[in-house]
This record gives structure tokens, sequence and C-alpha cells, in this order.
């Protein structure tokens, strides 16, 4: 698989919780992190009509539907797992 190199506009926030999250998964490569970002984003989209992605409580009484803003103008793309 060929390698390349990415560049990266953020504010200094999002770079600090980008870093944040990184060291909670206790990843070691920003990549890997990109990697799973891509994964979920990838499963949320593809989700089928009808479907939210949500967060439900252990007694499934409660859930907070996920809410993002390409969520609605995209289709199912059957796009590759990106995790690895």
């Amino acid at each position: 698989m060929k390698m390349v190199v990415m560049e990266l506009k953020m504010p200094e926030s999002n770079l600090r919780r980008f870093e944040e999250l990184r060291k909670l998964l206790g990843y070691k490569t920003d990549a890997q992190v990109l990697n799973c970002a891509l994964t979920i984003l990838d499963w949320v989209l593809n989700q089928e009509n009808g479907k939210i992605v949500a967060a439900v409580d252990v007694d499934g009484q409660k859930y907070s539907a996920l809410v993002i803003p390409t969520s609605d103008q995209v289709k199912g793309a059957n796009s590759p797992n990106f995790f690895n």
C-alpha cells in the first residue's frame, strides 16, 4: 500500500482535542485516529434509510441520536473500512 503525507489546517482547540483523543484511545499515531474516525463516519453514512445512529442507555429507555451535517447529504457509498 502506498503511503502519503497529508497536511491539515484546523483551529488549535481542535488539535488539542485530537491529541487528547489519541491518548485516550492509546494510539501512537495520528493516522490511527484518522483511520478510526473514517471507519465510524463510513459506517454512519452507509446506514440504511429509516435508521438512526444513536447512543442508548442500558435499559433502552433513553437515547441520543447522532446528528452530523453530512449525514443528510450523502447516500450510502459502499466505501471501504479504513480501520487498521
